[in-house]
């Protein structure tokens, strides 16, 4: 599982991709750290897990932190002295990790398939989230999967921030005459918490794949740049 190769390195992280692989190959170390959270997986999804730790370890060493074992639910809390993410699809596994800063990290991998359902998205958030940078030169089928993956991206960016999973359904993008796109949460349990957030979006297409990654700032009054 030490075959991640590095897709992009920043001043204090690294963004890390692989090939999905099978959890026998997993190092005995690596087991003996995961032992208690893999007794509670089924099968299926043991390759995911391991494949996605094995390369967060190995982010942690490149980035001088002391490995730790990352939580059961780390869309929602990561180590002290480190923020992160992770995301699968299309064979392929995804981690961004960084030291310890102002802001959280959301990230998708969405595998582009001609037949994809926008499903989460409306009309109004497919079209105005086609229409940002790096998005809107792309072919229609990018375009769509590019859009689903920056949602799902967002959500899990400020599922970070605010310390509870905030699903994608509760995430509704709007238009701002100001900087293109702003962000609105639906959950009523979160009433009354604005989230005009400062985020970042990049946007990488790769053969079959697009990859987006979102620095989300801090909950007070923010925009989009």
């Amino acid at each position: 599982m030490d075959h991640a190769r590095i897709l992009d390195r920043e001043a204090d992280g690294l963004l890390l991709i692989a090939p999905l692989a099978p959890a026998a190959d997993a190092r005995p170390r690596l087991l003996a750290l995961y032992r208690d959270q893999l007794t509670a997986l089924p099968e299926s999804e043991r390759d995911m897990f391991l494949t996605a730790r094995a390369m967060a370890t190995r982010g942690m060493r490149l980035l001088r932190l002391q490995p730790q074992a990352i939580p059961g639910h780390p869309e929602v809390a990561w180590p002290s002295g480190m923020v992160g993410a992770m995301s699968h699809d299309g064979g392929q596994v995804a981690v961004w990790l960084r030291r310890s800063g102002s802001e959280t990290l959301g990230l998708d991998l969405q595998a582009i398939r001609p037949d994809a359902q926008a499903g989460l998205l409306s009309g109004t958030e497919l079209h105005l989230l086609a229409q940002q940078p790096g998005l809107a030169r792309l072919r229609p089928e990018e375009q769509q999967a590019g859009a689903i993956s920056a949602k799902q991206a967002l959500s899990r960016g400020l599922a970070l921030q605010l310390g509870v999973p905030v699903s994608p359904a509760d995430l509704e993008i709007r238009a701002s005459a100001r900087s293109g796109i702003n962000l609105r949460l639906m959950d009523a349990a979160l009433h009354g918490l604005r989230v005009d957030s400062d985020f970042r979006v990049e946007l990488r297409v790769m053969p079959g794949l697009v990859l987006t990654r979102v620095a989300v700032g801090t909950l007070s009054p923010l925009r989009p740049c």
